[in-house]
């Protein structure tokens, strides 16, 4: 009965020692598991910075090429003003042209004092004329110069300037 008895204890213990050599193993196991999760969630977290950088950094991009737009539709809007001013002076300067073309047609029997004034007067706004031709066409360079600009932006940008139609 006694060596029944120690065959169970030892039975017993053998089962024990299984038992604790299965949980040494699934706590290793375990371990282990834990430890490639760690990993990968550091992975994950670091994929996730990555990203939420590089898109951090696109919308600084794509504020910047925003903001460019702006400031080229602001320019272009300013030349095209001063183009709009230009060609309403240059019809102007035209009218006179051909006012005093016509005075000088009607007094061409008058004394050559009135000729002489209308020739200087028609010489001074002849210059007048070429001098604003001359900057409307550097005026109209300049605008085209700038929206080309603009439009190669806003197509390296991806985007259109709102309004204007461009692609």
């Amino acid at each position: 009965e006694l060596e029944r008895e120690r065959r169970r204890a030892d039975e017993a213990a053998a089962q024990c020692d299984a038992l604790r050599r299965d949980a040494e193993a699934q706590r290793g196991e375990r371990a282990s598991e834990a430890a490639r999760l760690r990993e990968q969630a550091d992975r994950e977290a670091q994929r996730r910075e990555a990203s939420e950088a590089a898109r951090g950094e696109a919308e600084r991009e794509l504020a910047a090429l925003r903001g460019a737009g702006s400031v080229h539709e602001q320019i272009v809007k300013a030349l095209e003003a001063r183009l709009a001013a230009a060609d309403t002076q240059n019809q102007a300067l035209r009218e006179r042209a051909e006012q005093l073309q016509d005075a000088k047609d009607a007094g061409a029997g008058s004394a050559g004092a009135v000729g002489a004034e209308f020739r200087r007067n028609l010489e001074v706004a002849l210059a007048d004329k070429a001098q604003l031709d001359i900057e409307l066409f550097a005026t109209k360079q300049q605008c085209a110069a700038l929206e080309q600009r603009l439009s190669d932006a806003l197509k390296a940008g991806g985007g259109g300037a709102p309004g204007r139609g461009d692609p």
